[in-house]
């Protein structure tokens, strides 16, 4: 390998960026899973009407002002953790999420686990 082809290698910031990015989608999946009753979709539950909707908005806000404070107490300006949410490509894990059956394993929610967001 030629000195100019080198293999890129993620530096410590980077690999802090995808952990915040990794946080926020995870967190943002495991409460839409503890309040939307709509079907799976390709990036997760859905919704199903505009009340589940507003929850896992204001959700979003919350969890992603919480990361957005983390990281600029390292140094990470907002937009840059924008981005790294933006760009993340990495997978959520089919778990049960607070004693609810996840749609991704087994199929629809209970009533009860549907009320419990």
């Amino acid at each position: 390998m030629n000195e100019w082809q080198q293999e890129w290698q993620p530096t410590e910031h980077d690999n802090r960026l995808h952990e915040l990015a990794t946080r926020y989608h995870t967190r943002c999946e495991a409460y839409d899973r503890t309040v939307c009753t709509g079907p799976m979709g390709q990036d997760g539950i859905m919704p199903a009407n505009p009340h589940e909707m507003a929850m896992i908005n204001r959700n979003a806000h919350a969890v992603r002002k919480l990361l957005e404070e983390e990281a600029q107490r390292e140094g990470i300006g907002r937009e840059e953790l924008s981005r790294a949410i933006s760009k993340w490509h990495g997978s959520l894990p089919n778990v049960e999420v607070t004693g609810c059956r996840s749609r991704r394993r087994r199929g629809p929610a209970s009533a009860a686990c549907r009320q419990s967001g």
